[in-house]
């Protein structure tokens, strides 16, 4: 069966086996979870121990928690994304196997924080990590030839500290040639101009 909310698409089976755990939550419960997530959704802080606590106080184990968690956060994402009438969004929740006071509760929440979902959806699109600080020191790099001598080239000292979506910041750094940093300089271009011909394509799209 084809959804709204899913792009005209069948709802993926993890999603739908999801709604048997969410079914386990009260109506109250799954209402406060549905706002905890679209918060974390708009702030861009992925926090997930408010929700987390929500459903532990459920009764849920781990692993129902984070199928909740995950599942709630897929049903209003989508919407947002396909920008789904509200009634449609709830009527298809219920086909799904939502009853209907937690279908009204995710449509709710769909209906009130809608634009601000639909910004900071946008603003982290496809995005499953964030770069928060980069460096970089000149250095040597060494490598040994097939006669056992050494040669010097320049490189980089590369640093960065990457945001992941569980907010927990990591460090990394690593040692870079010069002619491996060219290659990675002509991939990124490459990249970014078919990310750039994509986009034009799409706004071409729209517009017709």
């Amino acid at each position: 069966m084809k959804f709204k909310f899913c792009g005209d698409l069948d709802c993926p089976d993890w999603a739908l086996a999801a709604i048997t755990s969410i079914t386990r939550l009260s109506s109250v419960k799954f209402r406060q979870l549905s706002h905890e997530i679209g918060r974390m959704l708009c702030d861009e802080t992925k926090n997930v121990i408010a929700s987390r606590k929500i459903c532990v106080d459920a009764r849920l184990n781990l692993g129902d928690t984070k199928t909740v968690i995950a599942a709630t956060e897929f049903f209003l994402s989508n919407a947002v994304t396909h920008k789904v009438n509200a009634e449609v969004f709830s009527n298809e929740l219920q086909q799904l196997g939502f009853p209907k006071e937690h279908a009204a509760a995710l449509t709710k929440v769909y209906q009130s924080d809608g634009q601000q979902l639909a910004h900071a959806l946008e603003k982290s699109g496809f995005r499953v990590s964030k770069l928060l600080h980069t460096e970089w020191i000149p250095d040597i790099v060494l490598s040994e030839c097939q006669d056992q001598s050494v040669t010097s080239s320049p490189g980089l000292i590369l640093s960065m500290r990457i945001q992941g979506m569980d907010n927990e910041v990591t460090s990394h750094s690593f040692l870079i040639s010069m002619s491996k940093l060219r290659i990675l300089k002509h991939e990124v271009a490459d990249m970014l101009q078919v990310v750039l011909v994509r986009a034009q394509s799409w706004f071409v799209l729209q517009i017709l």
